[in-house]
């Protein structure tokens, strides 16, 4: 049997809640405001004493619910972004599951042949302009 204290123990356990309340973000704001909590995060599995490739594995992770949360929230307000027609990529650090406190989140997308350039052009372009007066700028889609 199968324990909640058994996710907490494990290296990725205390981050389960986090990527919750990221997965359930319904704004920009909102997921802003919960991939700021971040830091704390790291704070408290270094309190723990957790190994540092622990460390920067449960933060990766936590960017990827960001990335993808951040996506689905783009692909919702944009009906004529399928999500079936796009393969986003993690690269560098946070693909190798080594991201740090400071690390960006450097990723890329790649489409289907299907896909109209002159319409995939336009949709990013009106999705970059939703996703970056959704708050911070630091979290401008590109």
């Amino acid at each position: 049997m199968v324990l909640p204290s058994d996710f907490i123990a494990a290296p990725a356990g205390p981050s389960m809640s986090l990527r919750g309340l990221i997965d359930h973000a319904r704004t920009v704001e909102d997921l802003q405001h919960q991939a700021g909590r971040m830091p704390h995060l790291v704070t408290d599995l270094v309190r723990r004493e957790q190994p540092s490739f622990d460390v920067t594995t449960v933060l990766s992770l936590v960017h990827d619910a960001v990335v993808r949360r951040a996506l689905e929230l783009v692909l919702n307000r944009h009906q004529e972004l399928d999500g079936a027609e796009l393969a986003w990529l993690s690269l560098r650090s946070n693909a190798r599951r080594e991201a740090v406190r400071g690390s960006d989140i450097d990723s890329a997308a790649s489409f289907a042949d299907s896909v109209d350039p002159g319409r995939l052009r336009s949709a990013c372009r009106r999705a970059t302009i939703f996703w970056s007066h959704g708050g911070s700028r630091r979290w401008t889609a590109r």
